[in-house]
């Protein structure tokens, strides 16, 4: 095995326990179930006077309230994972240090990115920022948004990468469909 692909082949060997395409096209289908009914079920048990903030998101509060349904989805994901496939959460996304390591760097990287941003011209005019949202309510919600944007964004890598990660489970029969047939073929070539 090249050393240039020994992670990749290690976070798929998971994957590669069953030839079944069976258990991949279940979770695929049922998760698109739970991304369409799950907004439903939660605005279902709110309360009227919250119901309408929660299905527009024009509140800070609803807005949060709607990217934070993605915990629940991403709940179900790993549990439908597990049963189906026998692989637990972190086998989706991969080694904990590694993980760690790469949200650090990625962190890192962003903060960098935002702060030149606010160096480099054009300068923000914070006055005007001022009449828009005042920056100590903005403080108050900006741990919690960035919370819940990570939740929603996490949810939507586990549920795409475990699809396609779950896609290299027929490369062993030789199935596959599309660009997922090419990259597990090249990986069970090397293999």
């Amino acid at each position: 095995m090249s050393d240039r692909y020994a992670a990749h082949i290690a976070f798929l060997r998971p994957a590669l326990g069953s030839p079944n395409l069976g258990p991949v096209l279940v979770v695929a289908v049922l998760m698109e179930l739970i991304f369409i009914l799950a907004p439903l079920i939660v605005g279902a048990m709110l309360p009227d006077r919250w119901l309408y903030l929660y299905e527009t998101g024009v509140t800070t509060l609803g807005g949060l309230a709607q990217l934070l349904i993605f915990g629940l989805i991403a709940a179900a994901l790993v549990w439908l994972v597990r049963k189906l496939h026998g692989r637990g959460f972190w086998s989706l996304v991969g080694p904990v240090d590694t993980t760690i390591r790469n949200l650090k760097i990625a962190g890192l990287a962003v903060f960098v990115l935002l702060a030149a941003q606010a160096i480099l011209p054009p300068w923000i005019v914070f006055a005007d920022l001022a009449e828009i949202r005042p920056l100590n309510s903005w403080a108050v919600w900006i741990i919690p948004a960035i919370v819940v944007l990570i939740i929603q964004t996490g949810t939507e890598e586990l549920y795409f990468g475990a699809t396609c990660n779950s896609n290299a489970q027929h490369c062993r029969i030789g199935h596959g469909f599309g660009w997922g047939y090419r990259r597990c073929y090249s990986a069970q070539r090397i293999i």
